[in-house]
């Protein structure tokens, strides 16, 4: 370039401020976070018809879970859980399913859109220790949750029984358990 190009040609524009970003936040300890449920499902509007969950778990009838339970039978009672009650139930084919039957209070308490987005939300869960949500039942004001049947117990028998295998969780078994599980 010339002196003669410069002189006649306009100086460059100045560089763009940096970027300004706005102040981050101040940290926050507990954080409540509602996963997002299509409107469909969340509405809060009532319905006069059932509502079909948005899930791939099956809808099972009440005869047909009494049936599977032997009609909630004492044989078949494994627990309590903070919710209700666990039955054991065995399908016609041989496979054992575990029915977590909530108690009258929590069940009249829960609208039924409010128990087919909790179904949706716990069937979203994917973890290799997480028991799998395999159906629900919403029939004649009872809620019902089925999952698979897990031989060795909960986390909770893990961890809070007297047994022997609460003995043998080391804390930091007991540290990766909950990480991987918060994780789901």
């Amino acid at each position: 370039m010339t002196r003669l190009d410069t002189d006649y040609m306009p100086p460059p524009p100045p560089p763009p401020p940096p970027p300004t970003h706005p102040p981050l936040p101040p940290p926050v300890e507990n954080v409540i976070v509602k996963p997002y449920v299509p409107a469909a499902v969340s509405s809060g509007k009532p319905s006069r018809k059932t509502q079909t969950p948005l899930t791939s778990v099956k809808s099972f009838t009440i005869a047909s879970l009494q049936q599977y339970t032997n009609s909630f039978s004492q044989e078949n009672f494994i627990g309590e859980s903070m919710l209700g009650s666990v039955y054991r139930a065995q399908l016609p084919n041989g496979k054992l399913l575990a029915v977590k039957k909530l108690d009258k209070r929590t069940a009249e308490q829960q609208k039924e859109n409010e128990f087919i987005e909790l179904v949706n939300n716990i069937d979203q869960i994917r973890h290799a220790n997480v028991v799998e949500l395999m159906g629900y039942c919403a029939e004649h004001g009872q809620r019902l949750l089925i999952y698979e049947y897990c031989s060795g117990g909960s986390l909770q028998d893990a961890l809070h029984s007297d047994d022997e295998f609460k003995r043998k969780l080391s804390w930091n078994a007991r540290v990766r358990m909950a990480l991987g599980a918060a994780r789901a």
